[in-house]
């Protein structure tokens, strides 16, 4: 499973210049599997060095079952 940890900005255009950045890198190709991109800080919060720690172990632990967590309040990309 392809899996990214975003910063996750919470603002339109730091959220949309990371994922379009992310998307221009690891947009799907013939041969490669999609990739998951998940945040934990909409969980955390801006409580630096903490949501870094929490985002390092939240990918280790999706990697390890195979599994990623849904984000809270998730409604669909900024537009």
């Amino acid at each position: 499973m392809a899996f990214v940890e975003a910063h996750g900005t919470g603002t339109v255009l730091g959220d949309r210049a990371e994922l379009s950045a992310l998307n221009r890198v690891l947009r799907p190709r013939e041969g490669r599997e999609r990739c998951v991109v998940g945040s934990a800080k909409t969980c955390v919060g801006h409580s630096e060095a903490a949501v870094g720690a929490v985002g390092l172990i939240k990918a280790v632990l999706s990697q390890e079952h195979g599994i990623v967590p849904g984000t809270p309040d998730f409604s669909g990309p900024c537009r």
